[in-house]
């Protein structure tokens, strides 16, 4: 199985995709950034535990979501060989992927990174070739899931994701728990230039040492209290470790 951290070649993209919005498929991106095999392992779990759990649905159904989950799971670190020692510690992979309410043990699994931060800057009109228009630069005071290669990260957003009634619109000053992911933000770059040139370069996230994330999750932090979620900081943090333990094995 090839290495996440080792894996360091660019490769050219040329992938089937939908004529409609010219995205890259999700199975088309694994099999570009190296990991074929680890997606087909991943899509027949995530097909078979969709079948077990929700009976009766039509295939589309079943497919468009083992195809998707199987990609952002991946990059974000959690493999096949993950899937067993995850079951055992009571987090449910299938849960993780289709309820609204979840654990941080189950949220964590589809981000790199989980981070109490406080936002130091925001920059708008700062388009870099990537789709994204909007520079949040985040401080990190608590890193509780994950590897980071420093302590300042980047955030990219939209100008529309930054709107007065959004969810994800961090503020200058104010602190987050923030679940993060390079590699969704690697495959939306990917995407954006393959709509605009025809084709993209494209590489596994270097798990540990991405610095440029688009937000999963995001909980404002304020007096050592979670706002908007029905975990306090303490049981947030233990389920992050677990986590955490158990994709670092």
């Amino acid at each position: 199985m090839k290495s996440i951290l080792t894996f360091a070649l660019l490769i050219h993209c040329f992938c089937m995709v939908n004529a409609q919005n010219l995205q890259i498929s999700h199975d088309d991106y694994l099999d570009a950034i190296g990991f074929e095999d680890e997606g087909i392992v991943m899509r027949s779990i995530l097909n078979a535990g969709l079948r077990d759990r929700f009976p009766d649905q039509d295939a589309g159904f079943y497919q468009q979501r083992s195809s998707f989950f199987s990609m952002v799971l991946l990059v974000s670190g959690v493999m096949p060989f993950h899937i067993y020692a995850l079951q055992e510690n009571g987090i449910d992979i299938i849960h993780a992927i289709t309820a609204d309410v979840r654990p941080f043990s189950e949220q964590s699994l589809l981000a790199d990174i989980a981070v109490i931060a406080e936002v130091i800057n925001v920059e708008t009109g700062k388009p870099d070739n990537d789709g994204f228009d909007v520079t949040v630069t985040i401080k990190t005071e608590q890193l509780l899931k994950g590897e980071a290669p420093s302590d300042t990260l980047y955030i990219r957003q939209r100008n529309l994701s930054r709107l007065s009634d959004s969810t994800t619109r961090p503020e200058t000053g104010n602190s987050y728990l923030f679940l993060l992911s390079s590699g969704v933000y690697l495959y939306q770059s990917a995407n954006y230039l393959f709509r605009e040139t025809g084709e993209a370069e494209v590489r596994r996230p270097y798990i540990g040492r991405e610095n440029t994330f688009v937000i999963y999750r995001i909980y404002p932090f304020r007096n050592g209290l979670l706002q908007f979620s029905n975990h306090d900081f303490e049981a947030a943090k233990r389920d992050l470790s677990m986590t955490d333990r158990i994709l670092r094995r």
